[in-house]
């Protein structure tokens, strides 16, 4: 990490609105755990290249990991905006209008992630994790079921529908 914060630092020495480097400057320091400093950075690739999904979308997820919801989903929606069948944005959405206590419309951003990357198995889980907190057992079951047939060490996946049969007394594939 130092090594590359300092060619980051070196590389805005020489070229100080460098959108790419702000952005890599901003996502090393949200890796560090220093969210508002990535914040501002992202921020600062933004001023300078406002059509730049990922800095927006990066910008999203520090401002979610300190809680500044309104701002994080602002963020998130541009991104979306700018790339409409970017799935990881979708994604982070659903987990900005979770965080929110937006449920129906973090599961309908979790439905688009899924749309837009099928194969992934973490958003089949996401997915089904809020359409199990809205009491859709059956298809939450099914959406893990997904997940697993998509990813068959997915243990998250594994562990929440052991989890859910348990709740809804489905006790058919375990042996007497």
């Amino acid at each position: 990490f130092d090594e590359a914060e300092r060619a980051l630092h070196r590389a805005l020495k020489l070229e100080p609105n460098h959108a790419a480097a702000l952005n890599n400057l901003g996502s090393l320091l949200d890796a560090r755990g220093d969210y508002l400093a990535a914040a501002e950075c992202f921020a600062r690739a933004i001023a300078h290249r406002p059509d730049y999904a990922r800095a927006w979308l990066n910008q999203a997820g520090a401002l979610l990991t300190l809680r500044r919801l309104d701002r994080a989903e602002s963020s998130v929606r541009r991104a979306i905006q700018l790339a409409p069948h970017w799935a990881d944005a979708h994604f982070v959405l659903g987990n900005i209008l979770g965080e929110a206590g937006k449920t129906l419309q973090a599961t309908a951003a979790y439905r688009d992630a899924v749309r837009d990357a099928p194969a992934d198995a973490r958003y089949h889980y996401q997915l089904a994790l809020t359409l199990e907190d809205q009491g859709d057992f059956a298809q939450a079951q099914r959406t893990y079921e997904r997940a697993l047939a998509l990813k068959a060490d997915f243990w998250p996946a594994l562990s929440q529908l052991a989890f859910l049969k348990r709740r809804v007394c489905d006790w058919h594939q375990l042996a007497p």
